[in-house]
């Protein structure tokens, strides 16, 4: 073999170690050369493919017509076609497989030589994955685009990588005015950069970020719920309009705070609590009353009576059970220690399907309504049965005075003045409000009246407080005392005079005494009088004390020794002093 035979053409080299098919065509479209590669991408080898025309090696039969008549035009025109570019286009194999091929075809001129070369490379692997990638790419689309969640996926420039439809809708915008552009194209101004400097943290701390914000599109102001996630891009935000949403926060807020001011100002101390009855609110008036700080942790339950407690825990058990509401009356301790009676009121509060979400209260102070009933309900009792014993009295004076000896018009002035001393004692306890009246009031309302000089009556005494009963019986009995001595006694004559003296001994008794002197000579009564039986009877068992009437020539003394644990009603350092002569009298 001669050295210019073993020489190899640049043709047949490329030839030879062209990784892609390679296929020579002379002008009459016959295949002049054929390498190992086309042998095995197209199946035909490189004997039976010369020579042949090349469309029917691998030119799928429909294309074949087009081809030829690419070919005849070039030739007589000079029409580039498809030369010197890249281009996809089917091919077939031998055994009449279709398949995607990427062509390039070249013109060689060798002289009065025509011929052209193209490059053929499978990609049918390519276009596999291609596709395999844009149905994943399809299939991840329609997820985003199903999302309620509006998306805006950017690189690291903040340029728009894809968007989903949620994003289309809110930004009223379309795919191709977004996508491609950046965040500063899309959204210009001050309003935004702030967004964008967001984004830019999320870029360079690589680290989540999510956040609300006011927004102003041009049609409106809203508010933004935004979490911006970094990814291997750049950035994929997340938003969503949640303006319904502060709105009703808003709302709600001012509806808590008009709630919260409601129950500070009302007269009462207010409380809520859960479904399961865990208190969650006190209001103001319930710290200030019980004395406690608002941060401790104290169970209001502990603040009843415990004479209560065990009465308004069962109230509160069978409120949980039954979901319906509750009164009672229970006393609750004040700051100081001292108890007080409240009317506590709950009622559930329901959720939209009817069950109890929560409990509200309510705690009026009743203890001065309460005290006042009890009084109201002591002094109608007390009404009754004084009621009674007035008629009883009434009846008693009556008969004892209109059955004497005096002569009617006598009886009837007397019987007159029995009754306005009476009526005065009565004045004294309904002031007093049937507790009681001092003894040095007594005296000085019956005796009073009665006396056209004042200094002929002396007083003298420590306070000393009386029951209702027993008041009413020593006003009738210094009335009495006071008739007698004007009409027989001393006080008949001008120089006549009374002490009327009491004191209380060191053993609780009250010892006292009426003394007469500058009257006429007094002698025992031949027969007992209505006074008399007053005085020793009457006065002595309401006292229950000892009563003595002695008729000295001096003067009438009646003498009265009676325990003061059955009269007094206060200490004496609690009552007012008493002054005689009383002013104004007359």
């Amino acid at each position: 073999m001669t050295t210019d035979a073993k020489k190899v053409s640049p043709i047949g080299l490329v030839l030879e170690t062209a990784l892609d098919a390679t296929v020579i065509m002379g002008v009459d479209g016959r295949v002049r050369d054929w390498n190992r590669q086309a042998e095995a991408t197209f199946g035909w080898s490189r004997q039976e493919a010369l020579g042949r025309p090349m469309a029917e090696l691998i030119i799928p039969e429909p294309d074949r017509p087009s081809h030829t008549e690419g070919l005849r035009r070039h030739l007589e025109t000079g029409a580039p076609g498809i030369l010197n570019r890249r281009i996809e286009v089917v091919a077939t194999d031998r055994e009449g497989r279709l398949f995607p091929v990427e062509l390039s075809v070249a013109r060689i001129d060798d002289g009065d030589d025509l011929s052209f070369v193209g490059f053929i490379r499978d990609i049918s692997d390519r276009l596999t994955a291609q596709q395999a990638l844009q149905v994943e790419r399809d299939r991840s689309q329609s997820v985003l685009d199903n999302m309620l969640d509006a998306l805006v996926l950017m690189d690291r420039d903040l340029r728009v990588l894809q968007v989903n439809q949620a994003a289309l809708r809110m930004e009223g915008r379309s795919a191709e005015s977004m996508l491609g552009r950046t965040h500063e194209e899309i959204w210009p101004g001050p309003e935004a950069e702030r967004l964008r400097q967001r984004y830019r943290e999320v870029l360079g701390a690589q680290v989540a970020l999510a956040f609300e914000e006011p927004w102003n599109d041009g049609r409106g102001t809203m508010w933004l719920e935004i979490r911006a996630q970094p990814t291997p891009e750049g950035v994929a935000v997340f938003y969503r309009d949640v303006t319904k949403r502060k709105t009703a926060e808003a709302v709600l807020r001012d509806s808590e705070a008009r709630l919260l001011t409601l129950a500070n100002v009302a007269p009462a101390m207010v409380w809520m609590s859960s479904d399961r009855g865990e208190v969650e609110f006190l209001n103001d008036r319930w710290f200030a009353f019980t004395g406690v700080s608002p941060g401790a942790e104290v169970d209001p339950a502990s603040l009843l009576h415990p004479d209560d407690a065990v009465r308004a825990a069962k109230i509160w058990e069978g409120a949980l059970k039954t979901g319906k509401g509750f009164e009672a009356e229970l006393r609750v301790r004040r700051g100081d220690g001292q108890f007080r009676w409240f009317l506590s009121r709950s009622e559930p509060v329901l959720d939209r399907e009817g069950g109890v979400a929560g409990w509200i209260g309510a705690s009026i102070d009743i203890d001065d309504r309460r005290r006042a009933q009890e009084r109201l309900e002591l002094m109608v009792n007390e009404l009754n049965h004084r009621v009674k014993n007035n008629l009883a009295a009434v009846q008693s004076l009556a008969a004892q005075t209109f059955r004497g000896t005096l002569s009617l018009p006598e009886a009837r002035e007397a019987f007159t003045a029995r009754l306005m001393a009476l009526s005065r004692a009565h004045d004294i306890l309904t002031r007093q409000q049937w507790e009681g009246a001092q003894l040095a009031k007594i005296a000085t309302d019956v005796l009073a009246p009665n006396l056209a000089n004042l200094a002929a009556v002396t007083l003298e005494g420590p306070p000393v407080s009386l029951g209702p009963n027993a008041a009413l019986t020593l006003s009738m009995a210094f009335h009495e005392l006071c008739t007698n001595a004007l009409k027989y006694g001393a006080l008949s004559r001008p120089e006549g005079r009374v002490a009327l003296t009491w004191a209380v001994e060191p053993s609780g008794m009250l010892h006292l005494t009426w003394t007469e002197t500058g009257g006429p000579k007094v002698s025992p009564p031949a027969a007992t009088g209505f006074g008399s039986r007053l005085l020793t009877r009457s006065l002595a068992a309401e006292l229950r004390g000892v009563v003595s009437l002695a008729f000295d020539e001096a003067g009438v003394v009646c003498t009265i020794d009676a325990p003061l644990d059955h009269g007094r009603l206060a200490p004496a350092s609690a009552l007012p002093q008493i002054t005689w002569p009383p002013e104004g009298a007359f």
